[in-house]
């Protein structure tokens, strides 16, 4: 997991605390929905994070491809 998305989980646990200890339903309610907002922000960060880590690999194989026969070897 993405060190974003490890944030974005820790404000959710945060949110569902307030949630858990609030004292009428509005507040509840609100909070239970900030808590489900941050988590899906978790998971659409983890799969970009993933993605830009792919991207990364695969400019670095491109990158390969570049060097010649000699440059392979050494």
């Amino acid at each position: 997991m993405s060190p974003r998305s490890q944030q974005y989980l820790a404000k959710a646990a945060q949110c569902q605390q307030i949630s858990d200890a609030a004292d009428t339903s509005g507040t509840k309610r609100l909070y239970e929905m900030l808590a489900s907002q941050w988590r899906h922000l978790a998971e659409k960060a983890n799969r970009t994070d993933n993605l830009l880590e792919i991207d990364k690999v695969e400019d670095a194989i491109r990158g390969l491809g570049a060097l010649t026969p000699q440059e392979h070897r050494s």
